[in-house]
């Protein structure tokens, strides 16, 4: 093991420790974006997560065969919607959004149904009805909208949307993000991925909000061989220290 992962792994198995003290176990999920084709990162991500929840944000516009023959042979693997076709239309020096407030409202719907039908005929029941919008973000409207459009729930980022727990679609958030998007993305590191995964374990227990899913975020393409050495020795801690892997549909219900 790289002696520079251990102080990482110890501080997460220590809040852990105190978990099992308050005869809790907390829930994680994984979620990873950008997926429409198959490749050797997304196979070793699937090998990795064999036996845990692992939801894959696709794309459906960009879908190809491949893919879908990539996962037939993997079950376990549940889908959800990444936007359309990750296109950006967000007005130059905002963040990008693929469905900003400033678009085609019919368009949009449009984008969106087409691309729930895609996924539908494609995977069938492991098709969750999840919107993981493309940037983590969409205009206010949709969300407000979101289960008459067929989504039970939405995965953004780190915060909460002010309208959540007021009737709209529920939000399971993929909160810690393994990617530093201020060096395009890559693996954040064993430290900082510890340190965001103790602050989240602590906040919940300091709560006593002992079943909000903490949800993970890659993106599979970003990823390099080592990475995932890093990544299976999280997970290693994770099956030893008996984290609960919340199921697909209760991320949903």
């Amino acid at each position: 093991m790289n002696l520079d992962l251990v102080p990482a792994l110890e501080a997460v198995s220590d809040e852990l420790r105190i978990w099992r003290r308050h005869g809790a176990a907390p829930q994680l999920w994984w979620r990873d974006d950008d997926a429409h084709v198959e490749s050797p990162q997304l196979v070793r991500l699937c090998e990795l997560l064999a036996g845990e929840t692992l939801v894959l944000a696709v794309i459906p516009g960009l879908l190809t065969d491949g893919l879908v023959r990539m996962l037939e042979g993997r079950p376990q693997v549940s889908v959800a919607q990444h936007g359309w076709k990750h296109i950006n239309h967000a007005p130059p020096d905002v963040w990008p959004c693929e469905f900003p407030g400033g678009r085609d409202r019919a368009e949009i719907e449009r984008e969106l149904r087409e691309g729930r039908e895609v996924l539908r005929r494609a995977f069938g029941p492991r098709f969750l009805p999840m919107l993981a919008p493309p940037w983590n973000t969409l205009a206010g409207w949709v969300f407000r909208k979101s289960r008459e459009f067929g989504y039970s729930a939405l995965s953004l980022g780190r915060m909460r949307h002010p309208f959540s727990g007021r009737g709209y679609a529920r939000e399971v958030n993929a909160e810690i993000d393994i990617g530093d998007w201020n060096r395009e993305g890559e693996f954040v590191g064993a430290e900082r991925l510890g340190a965001a995964l103790l602050a989240a374990l602590r906040a919940r227990r300091e709560a006593e909000d002992w079943h909000e899913p903490l949800g993970v975020n890659s993106h599979h393409l970003r990823m390099a061989s080592e990475d995932f050495d890093v990544l299976g020795e999280f997970v290693r801690l994770f099956r030893d220290a008996g984290v609960v892997w919340a199921s697909p549909q209760s991320l949903v219900s």
